[in-house]
Parts: structure tokens; sequence; C-alpha cells
């Protein structure tokens, strides 16, 4: 019984962190707008000695998404955080959390600034991120959110949403079909 419970153990855990269900009939009628690739190296971070992308930038005024509209984020698949640390081929440090931030332009500073994001716009559910990798500087920012599974409402000004993997030093991540899936539900 206890070996049975230990081998269940993980296949709970993993259906816990199951991203293919369906989570919007109970919320009402979700239309998906796009899916779209995350690129695992790209972030608004700050960085430092990090050669990491422009982050996955999303056009909401091009999916027709505004403000007041529930917004639904589904991330699939996973990245690879940490390649360098894997055994035997298998990957180091594996994860599907992404953050966001929700933006009024689709403008990001230089990689060493703080506050790359001067149109962010503050969503409920904030996430503390992390310093940098490379010499411990400050990253956080007070507007951005974890976006896994969840549900937002747009804010008023928000036109462009940009998502990242949640790490410290982007340049090295790897990651095969990962994705964002965005649903909305017309609220007005």
């Amino acid at each position: 019984m206890r070996y049975a419970l230990l081998l269940a153990l993980p296949l709970l855990l993993l259906s816990a962190c199951d991203t293919t269900g369906d989570d919007t009939n109970d919320a009402g009628p979700y239309v998906v707008v796009g899916t779209f690739d995350i690129d695992p190296t790209g972030t608004y971070l700050r960085t430092n000695q990090d050669a990491a992308n422009a982050p996955t930038t999303l056009d909401l005024d091009s999916l027709g998404v505004v403000a007041g509209d529930s917004l639904f984020v589904r991330i699939l698949g996973e990245a690879d955080l940490d390649p360098a640390s894997g055994v035997n081929g298998q990957p180091g440090s594996r994860s599907f959390s992404v953050i966001g931030v929700f933006s009024s332009s689709d403008t990001v500073l230089d990689a060493d600034v703080r506050e790359r994001v001067p149109g962010a716009i503050n969503v409920p559910g904030e996430i503390e991120s992390g310093p940098t990798g490379v010499g411990e500087l400050p990253t956080d920012i007070p507007e951005d959110a974890v976006m896994n599974r969840g549900q937002f409402l747009v804010p008023a000004g928000a036109t462009t949403l940009f998502l990242s993997t949640n790490d410290r030093f982007f340049s090295d991540n790897t990651a095969t079909d990962f994705t964002v899936t965005l649903s909305i539900k017309k609220n007005a």
C-alpha cells in the first residue's frame, strides 16, 4: 500500500500541474484568440551580463482584447532554466512558470534598467522576482504577476502583454513546445 502511494504521488503532483485541462467551462463562454510561442530566453526584467532576448510581446489591440475583458492565460509545455545542471541528457531545472506585465505601450527599455516597461500597469497577483543571476541586482517591479493558468481583468489602458519565464538568468534557457494560449470573455 505504501509503495502504491509513493508511486501515485508523482502522478498526483503532475496532474496538479497539468495545463491541458479545460478550465473555461465554469467561467463562461471564452473564445480562444490565439496560441503563441514563448521565448524562454526573453524577458522584460532587468538583466546583468546576460544576453537575454526581448520579452514575448503580445499586441492585445490586434487580438481584439480590450480593457474590461476577462483574459484567460494557459501555459503549455515547459522551459529548461538551467541546462548545464542536467544529468544524462535530462533537463536541469524544468519550469512552466511564466510571469507577465500589462502595458500601455510596446516599449521595453535597455536590459540594465530595473523598470524596463515604462507603460507597466498594475494587476492583482504580483510576483516578487529575485535578483539577477550575475551581480545580484534587484529586478522586481510591482506591476507584474504570475500568468500560469491565470484569469485577469484586462486593465484600462492595456495594449500589450509582455511575458517572461520566472528566472534570474535567461540566455541559457531552452524549450520546445513552450506556448501560451489566450482566451477572452467579453464583459461589456
